[in-house]
């Protein structure tokens, strides 16, 4: 799975992607969504959902292997960023 495939799967459970630079990145960004720390699991199991609707088998079995990869930095009270330092955020084309 490719980072925009990634992206758009977690799109389409309804969470907005960003890009973050996690602890020891050094500044590379990655993909990473926000979210509270008491919805986390729901908001996971909302991405296998959506992902098992309207992806193939082989594509959901790829998410949840990318979702156990994940790593998360507390917010303080604002919750949590889930992240993934192996998934490049994309770089915007050169006009």
């Amino acid at each position: 799975m490719n980072t925009q495939e990634f992206i758009d799967l977690l799109e389409d459970a309804g969470l907005e992607t960003r890009s973050y630079s996690g602890r020891g990145m050094f500044g590379k960004e990655c993909v990473s969504f926000n979210v509270e720390h008491d919805k986390l699991i729901g908001e996971v199991a909302a991405v296998v959902e959506v992902a098992s609707i309207n992806y193939q088998a082989e594509t959901v079995s790829e998410l949840v292997k990318m979702l156990k990869r994940a790593r998360t930095d507390s917010m303080g009270r604002d919750g949590l960023v889930v992240y993934w330092p192996s998934m490049e955020w994309p770089k915007a084309d050169a006009a």
